[in-house]
């Protein structure tokens, strides 16, 4: 009877086991496992830089390919990046610094399986995760400095002016010199004079070279020259020249232009180098700084302020250092001048200049004026 007992007890506990183990879940092999990503998500970050996303991926040996889908807030397409695998066992892809930038980005994370299976890891293309970036791509940066030029890479630009001193004294170039006046030992009134024309075609990387521009002058002038004590009949001089110049940006508020220049006049081949440096916004308010030297017409400096308070009337004051055309046959001059421009379209832009014209040994003050017109496209 006992042994009975004992034989149904012990089939009892193997019945029991059998339908114990039936109802549990065994443990999946490793070879079945459903591939994870661990992803700390971003949430700032600066703008006009590639951002580096990392993550860590458990059973990767069943991914065949996980990818980052990243977009600028408000686009609409995304930017499929592969993640790639390193050596500390950490998967890493780069969301390209175009992306990057005021207000943000927005990424999602999926990958699609050697089962064929495609899996969403973190946020979808749907509702993607957002990140905040503070500052501004290239491109973006680009953009609102092209905007600022009314989106005008190119411009023609071409003009005129007239520049005429005072009467002088002929025997001295001091104006102050004791003794009475003679009229008969001084120039005639603007007879010290020169015109110029002027073509210009400029087009604007807008990178570390800001623009580029050629030009070509033709200016003619009126001298008065002294022999001794007695006046001789002034000359005509004339120059035909041609320039390039190359303007550099190494900061946003500061840019150096380089100027060559070659041409002819009545003597054969003259030539020349100038520079300029702007401090400020060169599309809006800049202090310019300019010097600049040909063989037989002499040199210049010009200072000039530029600024923008009016939106569609640009305005400029300066003030120019110069012994043109005459070189060192003439004494130096200080000639001062304001420019006022209008917008007549966003392309077209009138400028006009009106000022005085005072050389070192005027007697009389004379003046200048000039005209201009800017168009862009």
């Amino acid at each position: 009877m006992r042994a009975t007992t004992s034989f149904a007890a012990i089939l009892a506990l193997v019945a029991t086991a059998h339908t114990g183990a039936a109802h549990a879940e065994p443990d999946a092999p490793a070879a079945d496992r459903a591939p994870t990503v661990d992803h700390t998500p971003l949430s700032r970050a600066k703008g006009g830089r590639p951002i580096s996303l990392e993550v860590r991926v458990d059973a990767d040996w069943r991914v065949d390919r996980l990818v980052l889908h990243a977009r600028r807030s408000g686009d609409a397409e995304y930017t499929d990046v592969p993640f790639e695998r390193r050596e500390s066992g950490t998967y890493q892809a780069l969301v390209p610094a175009v992306l990057v930038g005021e207000p943000g980005f927005e990424y999602a994370i999926d990958s699609l399986g050697r089962d064929g299976v495609a899996r969403a890891h973190f946020a979808s293309t749907a509702e993607p995760h957002r990140v905040v970036v503070q500052g501004r791509t290239d491109i973006q940066t680009q953009a609102m400095r092209l905007a600022a030029f009314d989106g005008h890479r190119s411009q023609m630009r071409v003009g005129g002016g007239l520049t005429a001193y005072g009467a002088r004294r002929v025997d001295v170039f001091d104006p102050f010199a004791e003794g009475e006046r003679d009229p008969a030992a001084e120039t005639d009134a603007l007879s010290d004079r020169y015109w110029l024309l002027q073509a210009e075609y400029l087009y604007r990387p807008l990178r570390l070279i800001h623009d580029f521009r050629f030009g070509v002058v033709v200016m003619r002038a009126h001298v008065p020259s002294v022999d001794g004590e007695a006046l001789v009949a002034g000359d005509a001089p004339g120059i035909n020249y041609g320039y390039s110049e190359l303007t550099l940006e190494p900061h946003r508020w500061f840019t150096l232009g380089l100027r060559l220049v070659a041409g002819a006049n009545e003597q054969g081949f003259v030539g020349g180098a100038g520079a300029v440096a702007r401090i400020g916004s060169i599309e809006r308010t800049h202090l310019a700084i300019g010097v600049e030297g040909i063989s037989d017409l002499g040199t210049r400096t010009d200072v000039r302020f530029h600024w923008t308070t009016l939106e569609r009337f640009p305005m400029a004051l300066g003030i120019e250092f110069t012994d043109w055309p005459g070189g060192d046959d003439s004494p130096l001059a200080a000639n001062l001048a304001y420019d006022l421009g209008y917008r007549v379209t966003n392309d077209l832009t009138l400028m006009a200049r009106l000022g005085t014209a005072n050389r070192a040994a005027s007697l009389a003050v004379g003046w200048q004026g000039g005209l201009e017109m800017r168009y862009g496209f």
